[in-house]
């Protein structure tokens, strides 16, 4: 059985490190809230819409109205790029702290190359 979490393939031929796991962990976690938060958006925005007389309204089309828009929310998050999840992961992982200081090392030479001159 193979599982494959936004590019981190995990098999049975090849054992993945700790790190891997965890980060495959994370990304689905991360993946799974934006979901979520589409979901609710989705379900509210769907409120907002007026009824109308020629689609009725009882428990089966809600039902699948409302699997439909859970199936949306999940392709949302799944495909999106520069998505919620995204940030999430980048921010949990200490990805996004150790990008920020590096960004902090770069602006600080410059300034002091600036200051040089």
């Amino acid at each position: 059985m193979d599982m494959n979490i936004k590019g981190v393939a995990l098999n049975h031929g090849v054992k993945p490190t700790p790190t891997q796991v965890e980060d495959a962990k994370l990304r689905k976690v991360t993946q799974d809230f934006e979901a979520i938060m589409y979901r609710q958006l989705l379900a509210e925005m769907r409120k907002s819409m007026p009824k109308s007389d020629l689609s009725p309204s009882n428990f089966a089309t809600e039902t699948h109205q409302s699997m439909m828009d859970g199936y949306m929310a999940d392709v949302i998050a799944k495909h999106g790029n520069g998505s919620l999840a995204e940030v999430l992961y980048r921010q949990l992982s200490g990805h996004q702290a150790q990008e920020s200081a590096v960004a902090v090392d770069k602006g600080k030479s410059i300034l002091k190359k600036t200051v040089e001159k």
